[in-house]
């Protein structure tokens, strides 16, 4: 009959296989290789500036909510995209340190 494996004895499993790994693999795999935590931080303080400036602004800029809706969207996936190509320059950066 197999072991059923919960609880404690699961995340003992997860640890040996999980320690069995070459060190490069474990620590590769432990960063944000794709850039998207980056992308979302970037996105997130986007959103913040964004908002603020066009509240800011709404009175002396004569935009409609959905020209200010759209603005800020388009704020949004510019910011996501930088993040996304920072966060991945970031992690080869690291990478290549790491390794040499």
């Amino acid at each position: 009959m197999a072991k059923m494996l919960t609880g404690h004895g699961l995340m003992e499993s997860f640890r040996s296989r999980r320690s069995r790994l070459p060190p490069g693999i474990v620590r590769r795999s432990a960063g944000d290789s794709c850039g998207c935590a980056m992308g979302a931080r970037f996105m997130a303080v986007a959103l913040v500036f964004s908002s603020a400036w066009y509240a800011w602004q709404w009175h002396s800029s004569m935009l409609s909510i959905w020209a200010i809706l759209l603005r800020v969207t388009g704020w949004l996936f510019l910011a996501a995209m930088a993040g996304k190509v920072v966060g991945i320059l970031v992690f080869r950066a690291r990478r290549g340190k790491s390794s040499t």
